[in-house]
């Protein structure tokens, strides 16, 4: 069947759209989907499972740049802290072997972060990043 049902709302039979039509170009752009502005800039290994995850509020040159770092923590309670390209920057023992549940951060001075993680047997670890 080459029509469509108008049902009493105004829309077109498809035949009639094509008539009206017939002398245009119809050009279509297929809709971008999530995936498409996704691109794997790094990926890094630690030791143990990753358990949190924290970008640090550092902005690069301009400020719709990616951060200048992040940081990770994992099962065994160590905090990690890397650039965007994949490289290690500081690797922290928080004092205890307790896994990372929770990570924060806040930019003190220009060049000067708290980096906070909580522990799963209730730590709270402050580490100072400058």
């Amino acid at each position: 069947d080459d029509s469509l049902d108008s049902g009493g709302a105004g829309l077109m039979t498809s035949s009639s759209a094509r008539g009206l039509y017939a002398d245009k170009t119809v050009a279509m752009k297929r809709r971008e989907a999530w995936s498409d502005h996704l691109v794997l800039l790094s990926a890094v290994k630690v030791d143990g499972d990753v358990t949190a995850l924290n970008v640090l509020p550092h902005r690069g040159e301009h400020n719709y740049e990616l951060s200048r770092y992040f940081a990770v923590g994992d099962s065994s309670g160590r905090v990690y802290v890397f650039k965007p390209e994949g490289d290690l920057v500081v690797e922290s023992n928080s004092g205890t072997n307790s896994s990372v549940t929770a990570l924060g951060s806040i930019l003190i001075r220009r060049n000067e972060t708290m980096l906070v993680s909580g522990h799963a047997n209730g730590d709270v670890g402050f580490h100072q990043l400058v």
